[in-house]
């Protein structure tokens, strides 16, 4: 069995508002005194301390206790954003009707997995998501993909039939494709380098044209 769990987990970052504010919009100032070289250096020390204080980390979490993995964050925090600058910037307090609260910039917003074998899930891409479309709320949805082993249960116990085989489902457009092998095995074939007809490389070979012993399911 393959469990994902996804949503607005709401797990904070235990930081100190100015070393928070320092990590997620730095002065120039800021940037010079670290002693790093470059923004981009110091940018990517500043995640690392803001992943290391991130409380869905813990082990004491629910998702940890539960058993639950996760892919390598690589995005900033997702929460909470400041509409009102296009996402440019984070919003440190929130107002209700009775008084104003800190907000510190966190990872609240993930997707777990996990599953009883350990390579019935292969992990894709995990990233949040900076679409204008979904620029819905003062969270940054994030999306991840899977590659996922599936068994279906053979009709014939005498003789397995190919169509019951251990199989990867994989989305293609609009259709589905079915490809029997393992998840490891799918995932190289799907990754496949492509080459025109000079030898070149010409990119990932899509996943229609890499298998060509899947059989189309229809919509």
């Amino acid at each position: 069995d393959c469990v994902f769990w996804m949503g607005d987990l709401n797990y904070r970052v235990e930081l100190a508002k100015e070393e928070a504010q320092r990590l997620t919009m730095p002065s120039a100032d800021d940037v010079s005194r670290s002693g790093f070289a470059t923004r981009a250096d110091y940018d990517h020390a500043a995640l690392q301390r803001l992943l290391a204080a991130d409380q869905q980390k813990r082990p004491q979490s629910a998702p940890m206790r539960a058993g639950f993995s996760e892919m390598p964050i690589s995005f900033w925090p997702t929460y909470k954003l400041d509409r009102k600058s296009g996402y440019a910037r984070y919003k440190f307090q929130h107002r209700n009707r009775l008084k104003q609260t800190l907000r510190l910039p966190s990872f609240t917003d993930r997707v777990l997995y996990r599953s009883v074998e350990s390579e019935a899930i292969l992990p894709v891409t995990y990233d949040a998501c900076t679409a204008n479309a979904l620029r819905v709320s003062d969270h940054r949805p994030v999306s991840a993909t899977f590659l996922v082993q599936v068994s279906l249960p053979s009709m014939e116990q005498s003789v397995p039939s190919p169509m019951h085989s251990p199989s990867v489902w994989v989305g293609h457009r609009r259709h589905w494709l079915r490809c029997p092998g393992t998840v490891a095995e799918i995932s190289q074939l799907l990754l496949r380098p492509r080459t025109n007809g000079d030898g070149v490389d010409g990119g990932l070979e899509p996943a229609a044209a890499a298998a060509s012993s899947q059989e189309e399911l229809g919509r």
